[in-house]
């Protein structure tokens, strides 16, 4: 249960999926919030790069179940196998010292690409003119941002010099 061995394996296509998805949903999430600010200027970006992030996001999906090095991910970021359901346990207790992406961290992976998924969903239908997703649209917009600061905090944490230098436990 290594967090690093499907990293270096991931096609380089893959990773611009990946890069793709994280970037034109952050800015789904800045052009948003401007628009519900009242910066109407941001709805034909916000509308155009939500667009994009469909694209993105239907490319993370085909590589997440169309390739075996994807099913792999797939199964850490939703916690598919009993091993990343105990890290994520433990982690939780607070008992484990082991690489945060390979417990809270995937989950959260898991939890925002299929936040970001519905968020789009609703907004295309917003944009076919379906306003009773409005409510929806704003909701899961910001759980999404929530989850995205959360992951941010984590993946900071995880990768903080003074973590990593710790030896880890053995059980």
């Amino acid at each position: 249960m290594n967090g690093g061995t499907w990293v270096s394996q991931r096609p380089l296509w893959a990773w611009l999926f990946l890069l793709g998805m994280v970037l034109t949903v952050t800015f789904q999430l800045i052009s948003g919030f401007a628009f519900a600010m009242g910066v109407t200027a941001a709805l034909s970006w916000h509308i155009a790069d939500g667009l994009a992030a469909s694209l993105f996001l239907l490319g993370e999906w085909t590589w997440l179940l169309g390739t075996k090095l994807g099913r792999v991910h797939l199964r850490r970021i939703f916690l598919l196998t009993e091993a990343y359901r105990d890290s994520f346990r433990r982690q939780l207790q607070g008992s484990d010292d082991a690489p945060l992406r390979d417990g809270l961290n995937a989950a959260l992976e898991g939890w925002f690409l299929v936040a970001a998924t519905v968020t789009v969903i609703f907004g295309i239908a917003l944009w076919r003119g379906c306003g009773i997703c409005l409510m929806a649209h704003r909701i899961l917009a910001w759980i999404l941002a929530l989850l995205w600061l959360v992951h941010l905090a984590l993946s900071v944490w995880d990768h903080w010099p003074s973590r990593s230098n710790k030896p880890r436990r053995t059980s």
